[in-house]
């Protein structure tokens, strides 16, 4: 009976403290190495500042905690739990952080916010330039098709199953929660990149930097040239499926 009672006792204390090693989440020093990352004031589409990260507090409250972390190359997102006159309360802020005019972070799942209304980047095709915001696409490009697995658009050896497809301009505007993350010249676009002056067949070089900002921590934006096979001719399914012909493709990302 005394051996069951033990047991017992011993059931209960590792259950507790399991509990309270849960509710402590990741321990206070990673959080606050996160909170570096997101240092500074950001902002909505309209300008409003949202949300200020300075130090270890989050619009002026001590961050006394956080739980629930997904991280990974870039990207994550986690509950941080911030004190207030009343109590505790939680926070849920996303980011998506590659160091370049790109960056946003969400609060709740909601809006994109950004460190600045207008993330300088030398490097734009039409206008268009990493970080934009869609609305602002669309009033200078007009709305373009939207892609998806099941209207993917093929060129070579990649393939496109999101953002917005300009057949007529032969270009891609990859997007991801309302901001410009990539810019695709498929292989038959007159188009050029307004700062370097490539185009979708100029083999000059193999990579090209792009002088954008970066955050505290090192990311690189780059614009990366591949070599395409030539593809069957213009069959009906071909277009349908997206097919493109051509020899060379540019890509600008921040990944």
């Amino acid at each position: 009976m005394k051996r069951f009672a033990l047991f017992i006792l011993c059931a209960l204390v590792l259950l507790v403290s399991g509990q309270s090693e849960a509710a402590m989440g990741i321990s206070l020093d990673s959080v606050h190495q996160i909170l570096e990352r997101l240092e500074g004031t950001w902002y909505d589409e309209d300008g409003n500042a949202v949300l200020t990260i300075e130090g270890n507090t989050i619009n002026g409250c001590e961050v006394v905690g956080g739980d629930r972390l997904a991280n990974g190359p870039g990207s994550g997102s986690l509950d941080f739990i911030i004190g207030e006159a009343a109590g505790t309360r939680t926070l849920r802020i996303g980011w998506l952080l590659f160091g370049g005019p790109g960056d946003y972070i969400r609060l709740n799942d909601g809006e994109a916010l950004q460190r600045t209304l207008n993330p300088a980047c030398s490097e734009s095709v039409e206008g268009v330039r990493l970080g934009m915001r869609t609305r602002a696409v669309r009033e200078r490009l007009g709305a373009g098709q939207e892609l998806s697995r099941e209207n993917a658009c093929r060129a070579g050896d990649d393939t496109f199953a999101y953002g917005w497809h300009y057949p007529g301009k032969g270009l891609i505007v990859l997007h991801k929660d309302d901001i410009v993350t990539g810019l695709v010249l498929l292989p038959e676009s007159n188009l050029y990149f307004d700062r370097s002056g490539l185009g979708a067949n100029d083999g000059r070089h193999t990579r090209a930097p792009i002088r954008c900002p970066r955050s505290p921590w090192k990311g690189r934006t780059t614009i990366r040239w591949r070599s395409m096979r030539s593809l069957p001719g213009s069959s009906s399914r071909s277009e349908r499926m997206g097919a493109m012909s051509g020899s060379a493709l540019w890509r600008i990302n921040f990944w």
